[in-house]
């Protein structure tokens, strides 16, 4: 499985739920799963999570195993201290920011199968439209008539 699937599934057009419980932190909903940060840091910025009787406003990271979260250096990282949820296939051990504080973790392997994730895929491949065909008709007709001699 590759990062890059679980962050075309985070969405809720495809995960249709917003209420999960987490490994320690219980009930979270999701009120806005942000938006995609094609910056340095976290995965998807402007994100809101209610747990713990509080609203949580920053950025969710995504990862494959909750333990890719040290393997990419994120606990060494400050701009991963507004990180209000990790979110990963896999939870493979709890992961801290550079604070020290533990991140609530989502497992989404507790909520749906590899075969929810290759629906999303097949759903999702789209059709391949040439860029020219809509020059297709500017082009002189003479260009098209030849003959082989």
């Amino acid at each position: 499985m590759r990062e890059e699937i679980l962050h075309e599934f985070w969405s809720p057009k495809w995960v249709r739920i917003n209420e999960f419980n987490t490994r320690h932190d219980g009930v979270i909903r999701i009120h806005d799963f942000g938006e995609v940060n094609k910056l340095q840091g976290p995965d998807f910025k402007g994100a809101e999570v209610y747990f713990e009787g509080i609203n949580h406003c920053g950025s969710i990271e995504l990862h494959v195993n909750s333990s890719d979260w040290d393997l990419h250096g994120h606990q060494l990282d400050e701009r991963y201290n507004q990180v209000v949820l990790h979110v990963v296939w896999r939870h493979d051990r709890e992961v801290y920011n550079q604070r020290g504080e533990r991140l609530p973790t989502l497992c989404l392997e507790d909520y749906f199968s590899e075969k929810d994730l290759q629906k999303m895929q097949i759903t999702s491949i789209k059709k391949i439209d040439f860029v020219c065909r809509s020059n297709f008709n500017s082009i002189s007709k003479e260009i098209f008539s030849f003959s082989i001699a």
